[in-house]
């Protein structure tokens, strides 16, 4: 699966292909993918967290988590090793803005559905995983059991789904609508600008959380210094000369 990619017998592969732009779309591709996988781990983390509290810190260790992320890119740029096995090179579209396949019959290659199918397994995993993680904090809440650690976890909780929600909108319009309209503009839609705005809203949503964190540690940590400062002196036990 290629969320911009798309083809498009109506431009002129010969004028537009060339080692670089092939490269570059290979490029793009695998980490698009190692995108998702990364998505996964976000899930996970949290899902584990609240599962497991005693066990997330020997779990999620920064070792761990490299060691993932490694074995997700040698199988994210598996898939393109597959594309160039079969003679699939890409081109880039001038018409639609989007990374294309030189040959049509690609777009059903091994190493396309290969990937297609990973993507829609982890999106759905991602998905699956937001919603267990809803569950057990809408489990917490009506125990009673509400604290500010319970809302951080809900801040998060929200800011995951919405990235897997993101995740998804990349993955759908270029693969599954394209193919429902004959309308050069909409396919044109469908392609890079699709991909981009869902990439956009998913970094603008980044920010906007980890704004948000940083502004309430820091609020935590003046509030701390102010009540250090500013603590009354015990005079009870202050004794007369």
């Amino acid at each position: 699966m290629h969320s911009p990619v798309s083809y498009n017998s109506a431009c002129n592969p010969e004028l537009e292909k060339s080692n670089f732009t092939a490269f570059m779309g290979y490029y793009q591709t695998a980490w698009h993918t190692l995108s998702v996988y990364i998505q996964v781990v976000k899930s996970s983390n949290r899902c584990f967290a609240i599962m497991f509290p005693a066990r997330y810190r020997t779990a999620f260790t920064c070792k761990n988590t490299i060691i993932f992320l490694g074995i997700s890119s040698f199988f994210c740029f598996s898939h393109v090793t597959l594309f160039i096995y079969y003679g699939c090179y890409y081109f880039y579209s001038n018409q639609f803005y989007a990374w294309s396949f030189y040959k049509p019959e690609c777009d059903e290659s091994p190493g396309a559905v290969i990937n297609l199918f990973t993507q829609i397994a982890l999106v759905s995993f991602t998905l699956c995983l937001d919603c267990l993680i809803l569950g057990l904090l809408w489990k917490r809440r009506t125990q009673n059991t509400r604290s500010k650690h319970g809302n951080r976890e809900k801040r998060f909780f929200f800011q995951t789904c919405l990235t897997s929600l993101f995740h998804a909108g990349m993955l759908i319009p270029p693969r599954l609508l394209k193919p429902l309209t004959t309308n050069q503009f909409l396919i044109f839609l469908t392609g890079t600008p699709s991909m981009m705005t869902f990439h956009a809203m998913n970094e603008f949503l980044f920010v906007a959380f980890t704004l948000n964190t940083i502004r309430k540690k820091n609020d935590s940590h003046v509030t701390a210094i102010s009540k250090t400062t500013h603590t009354p002196m015990n005079t009870s036990t202050i004794t007369p000369a």
